[in-house]
């Protein structure tokens, strides 16, 4: 019997959402767009899913626009923050997820956005009185990109603190929820957040389908075209049925939010009789090993300063933040990021290594 534990990157569906999926697909299959009665259906149920999300956030319905996940969200906000509303400099942290870091990189090279990092701890915990001074410099139109909840380490940003700093500066603040919406109370009705994002399926939902909430003061144009749905701002036909189970799986979760909180797994998971049985992986001497994420990390015992060892052609070198990576051939990532370079703070070499599982006898 397999156990799941990877709920931190997507979350099997609730019972309860597969069935209101499924009787949308069964019985909402006319297109949202038109207007006889089967498309009239199909539209009064994304609007009332539109209302759900907005009533469990303390949003207006008018400032939720359904997206195909997170990542298009942080790209529709961040891309059209430039582009409409005049931002010249924004602000981040190296540890941002990809959709946000990939965006920033291509903003700067495109657009000539001028990107600040915030210095980052050894727990991933963002600099405040740092970010504090970079909003009082008032270098023009800014933007602050940060992510509520980190998907790989779970550091928790202090919204509060942040919204409050970007208030005070008139900045506007973009924040990437995806990993706690549904997870933790947010009301932005009284947080000021100008862009924020989320994912259905970190949530018990279903892949595919995520939204975007854009505050009302700001007004931007089209991130895609060829279509009037949502309002204009988002072209294409809506995902229906994706959009229904988005709706039922958020009020599902803040229904037994306290519930969930105070349980390791929010999904009935069968009990295991037998304890689970690990083998060590063979590693290099003088390291230890920490599993995260399905990655066997290698912190090397290399005196500060020092110069690790010759190593094989495929491996690659690269240094993030204030990380130095080592990575084996296969490990998945896209070529442009394995040579970003980052200024950040000195230390111990780093090194990750994708987990390598022993062969079964």
């Amino acid at each position: 019997m397999r156990v799941y534990l990877d709920n931190a990157a997507s979350t099997p569906l609730g019972e309860e959402v597969i069935e209101a999926m499924l009787s949308a697909m069964k019985g909402l299959y006319g297109n949202p767009s038109s207007i006889h009665a089967e498309g009239r259906q199909g539209r009064a149920a994304i609007e009332t899913a539109r209302k759900t999300v907005a009533r469990r956030l303390g949003a207006s319905i008018g400032e939720i626009f359904f997206t195909s996940g997170g990542t298009e969200a942080s790209n529709t906000a961040l891309k059209c923050a430039v582009r409409d509303l005049g931002v010249k400099r924004i602000i981040s942290s190296p540890t941002e997820h990809h959709c946000v870091l990939h965006t920033l990189e291509y903003l700067e090279k495109q657009d000539g956005v001028h990107v600040e990092w915030l210095i980052v701890d050894e727990e991933g915990r963002v600099d405040y009185l740092q970010l504090e001074n970079l909003l009082r410099d008032g270098k023009g139109p800014t933007l602050v990109s940060l992510m509520h909840a980190n998907n790989e380490i779970g550091t928790l940003l202090d919204l509060e603190r942040v919204s409050a700093l970007c208030k005070e500066h008139g900045a506007l603040f973009h924040s990437d929820t995806v990993q706690t919406v549904a997870h933790f109370p947010i009301d932005l009705s009284k947080t000021y957040v100008s862009f924020l994002s989320g994912s259905a399926h970190k949530f018990h939902g279903p892949k595919g389908v995520g939204f975007l909430y854009m505050n009302s003061e700001n007004i931007v144009r089209p991130f895609l075209h060829g279509g009037a749905q949502e309002r204009n701002m988002r072209a294409g036909t809506e995902n229906t049925h994706g959009i229904v189970g988005m709706a039922q799986a958020l009020d599902l979760a803040y229904e037994e939010l306290d519930a969930r909180r105070t349980t390791s797994n929010p999904c009935a998971l069968p009990q295991r009789t037998a304890p689970l049985e690990f083998r060590r992986p063979s590693i290099p001497r003088r390291s230890r090993p920490l599993s995260l994420y399905g990655l066997e990390c290698l912190f090397s015992a290399l005196p500060k300063g020092g110069a690790p060892a010759p190593q094989p052609r495929h491996q690659r070198y690269q240094r993030l933040g204030w990380q130095r990576l080592r990575f084996r051939r296969g490990c998945g990532l896209p070529r442009a990021h394995r040579h970003r370079r980052r200024p950040g703070p000195k230390g111990h070499p780093f090194f990750l290594f994708p987990l390598q599982h022993p062969r079964r006898a």
